[in-house]
């Protein structure tokens, strides 16, 4: 370190420059950062499939009566396969994201033919609910507000700090 006229003080370590040269590095080219967060949401969201929970940890509602009653009845008389929003896991085998250089998607694919529009997004009726389903939340602890979830907010915070950590750690 050097004072000079002028300035109050000069920093000339090579290592710190070197360091916070990688973490704007880190962020003005930020895929790498955003793939890890959009693994971390959907491991996060593929372990709510096996708990039957949304993000909040609040279980999922079981099936309407009526539901299976009459509906899954009729299809399935000798019992309804797989478990609640897996009965043919193609809703689950959807759920994944996708990276630009800055930006992160993360959902499903799962499309069902709709009668007031050509088609239904499954995991968007599950994920706001319907006025005759309810909320099942698989990604956001409130979708209206775009809000994660408290293990989905540590987790994502977690890489970012981690991220960073990385641009700061001496090569």
């Amino acid at each position: 370190m050097s004072t000079t006229p002028g300035r109050l003080l000069e920093l000339d370590d090579a290592e710190i420059i070197a360091a916070v040269d990688r973490a704007i590095a880190a962020l003005a080219e930020p895929r790498q950062l955003l793939e890890d967060i959009g693994a971390a949401l959907e491991q996060n969201a593929d372990l709510r499939f096996d708990a039957k929970v949304d993000p909040t940890g609040a279980p999922w509602a079981p099936l309407a009566r009526n539901t299976v009653e009459y509906w899954y009845a009729k299809k399935y008389p000798e019992g309804i396969p797989g478990s609640l929003l897996e009965r043919s896991r193609k809703l689950r085998d959807t759920l994944t994201y996708n990276v630009g250089d800055d930006w992160l998607e993360i959902g499903t694919s799962r499309a069902v033919p709709g009668k007031s529009q050509p088609e239904w997004q499954v995991g968007l009726l599950h994920e706001f609910g319907t006025a005759k389903m309810p909320r099942r939340g698989i990604l956001t602890a409130d979708p209206k507000r775009g809000e994660l979830g408290r293990q989905d907010r540590e987790d994502v915070l977690d890489v970012i700090s981690q991220a960073l950590g990385d641009a700061f750690t001496a090569r």
